[in-house]
């Protein structure tokens, strides 16, 4: 839909979201609103209350916000989440792009304000081009017209907060040996629903297979499939604790392809089937 707000371009767009009404919105992150958006002097949102979730990224210029009483400024690059519920007011200076979407669910809610607690609600960290080409992913399904499910909404609403947190090697690395340990981690997170080889990541990294299995345990005190499959199963808890998404839709969304390699491998690992996880108080 074409935007008429006062500051944003034309050739910016937004899309409503659907929801099923099968589903309590409550407990089911649900897209209710998705753009991309061109600005200049004179956009802005000046809001007490709004009953949404939001997260977006910076593509252009510089994003400025009050939030929390406090004023921050979002650089391009930048990711932004806020709960707006809370007081929020952003606007733009110049030019500047972005990308974003607006969600419902209590839950994902929750998790983007424990993100703003521990971190603040402006990021910068290589989370960011996962997040900006997701968001990207999103608004051309709405812009084509293309089936969606709350399902797959709730995939992807899942993935662009489990990516706004601050990756867990975050801080600067060393050494050699450090960075390409952090690459390796960030390319494992970056394709983690797909098949990813020890090959693969230590090309990534520019190693032979060898020296990188060794670096890698070294540093992480694990080997790099050990650590990929410990990224796997803790993306998949949190899926299985935080979504509604069937135990194959988490399969495919931790990188395996079929339902049941995942729920043996789940079952073998964790010391539960997925169901009964999802179902136990831890």
């Amino acid at each position: 839909m074409v935007c008429r707000e006062p500051g944003v371009l034309p050739g910016s767009e937004y899309f409503i979201g659907h929801q099923d009404s099968r589903f309590d919105p409550a407990l089911h992150p649900a897209v209710m609103l998705c753009g991309h958006y061109h600005c200049v002097a004179g956009y802005g949102i000046d809001r007490a209350y709004y009953a949404y979730g939001l997260v977006a990224y910076i593509r252009e210029g510089v994003m400025h916000l009050t939030y929390g009483g406090k004023r921050y400024e979002a650089p391009a690059g930048s990711i932004l989440v806020l709960d707006c519920r809370q007081y929020h007011h952003f606007w733009a200076g110049e030019h500047m792009e972005f990308i974003w979407a607006h969600f419902l669910g209590d839950t994902a809610i929750a998790m983007v304000a424990e993100i703003i607690r521990l971190y603040g609600p402006v990021l910068r960290h290589t989370g960011g081009d996962i997040i900006n080409r997701r968001l990207e992913n999103l608004v051309a399904t709405y812009r084509h017209e293309q089936p969606i499910t709350m399902a797959w909404q709730a995939l992807r609403l899942t993935e662009l907060i489990y990516y706004a947190y601050p990756p867990e090697h975050a801080a600067a690395p060393t050494s050699r040996s450090d960075q390409a340990v952090a690459v390796a981690i960030e390319y494992m997170k970056m394709h983690i629903d797909r098949p990813i080889s020890v090959d693969a990541l230590a090309d990534s990294v520019h190693m032979s297979r060898f020296h990188f299995s060794r670096v890698f345990r070294k540093e992480t005190g694990m080997s790099p499939y050990g650590y990929l499959i410990h990224l796997r199963f803790n993306l998949a808890k949190y899926l299985l604790k935080t979504t509604g998404y069937t135990v194959r839709e988490v399969a495919f969304a931790v990188g395996y392809q079929s339902e049941a390699g995942f729920a043996n491998a789940f079952t073998e690992k964790v010391g539960l089937p997925p169901g009964a996880y999802r179902e136990s108080p831890w």
